[in-house]
């Protein structure tokens, strides 16, 4: 009966030594078990994140790549029309967004962390041929009665929306949707709108990988700015996310003040289009 008993305990003790390993966190915050890769959604925002032979690619990417790497998180990326990307955060099947701007009613949703992985300067962008003068304010593309590219769901500024509010809860007249950036430039270089109002690093990258240098130029003057962070999904079921919300902006902080994220940024914005 004792040599029962003690196989017994041995037995128990092992069991427990499993529960341990399967549930504990091991090093850099990650468990010992099979836990599956955090999976971060993205529109695509090239050069931030887009998607490049069939992978994820961009500045966003390379920053989120390296430091996860650091953390010891495992992780896949999604490029999705935003869209889509929102309904998957709404349900917490996804546990972080890249490229999200700060909007009140999406705090239900995700939690932000205070440091910005980039922040934007919104200008429009105009056909060569269209271009008389160095600036265009919202008021002067009103009274000329232009038609404005934006991407279907995106969220702007408020200063955008108070120039062109909806009427009776419809788009404004002088808006005109898109699902995505490159094709509202497209749309640009075809006449079939005025404006479109675009990030400057974003609508420069684009214009020269489409080769439409020739047909599209910008505005001068700043529109608004707005501040991109990853933002980590409320409804998520991935272990220690708060944790890795927390540490993930210490080491972005760190990533800035050492010289590698201008390195990064670099690699990602060569030279500079055509005026």
């Amino acid at each position: 009966m004792k040599f029962f008993h003690n196989i017994c305990i041995s037995s128990f003790a092992s069991f427990g030594l499993i529960i341990v390993l399967l549930f504990n966190p091991g090093p850099h915050g990650t468990a010992h078990a099979e836990e599956r890769k955090l999976v971060v959604v993205a529109e695509a925002w090239p050069p931030f994140e887009f998607e490049e032979n069939g992978k994820a690619a961009g500045i966003g990417v390379d920053i989120m790549s390296q430091l996860f790497k650091k953390m010891g998180v495992d992780f896949e990326i999604r490029i999705l029309p935003w869209a889509r990307a929102w309904k998957m955060i709404e349900a917490g099947k996804v546990d972080a967004a890249a490229s999200v701007s700060r909007k009140k009613e999406r705090m239900q949703y995700l939690s932000y962390p205070k440091e910005d992985v980039w922040v934007s300067e919104y200008l429009f962008f105009v056909r060569r041929d269209k271009k008389k003068t160095s600036s265009m304010s919202y008021a002067q593309a009103g009274k000329e009665n232009l038609k404005i590219g934006i991407i279907k769901d995106n969220s702007y500024h408020e200063s955008f929306w108070e120039a062109f509010p909806k009427r009776d809860g419809e788009l404004n007249e002088r808006l005109e949707e898109a699902a995505d950036a490159e094709t509202n430039l497209r749309k640009l270089a075809k006449g079939r709108i005025d404006l479109y109002i675009v990030d400057k690093i974003i609508g420069r990258y684009l214009i020269s990988m489409l080769n439409l240098e020739d047909e599209i130029t910008w505005y001068d003057n700043i529109l608004f700015s707005k501040g991109y962070t990853i933002a980590f999904v409320k409804k998520s079921g991935y272990p220690r996310l708060k944790q890795i919300e927390e540490r993930f902006e210490k080491e972005l902080k760190r990533l800035k003040k050492s010289g590698q994220y201008n390195e990064i940024q670099k690699k990602w914005i060569k030279g500079n289009p055509r005026h």
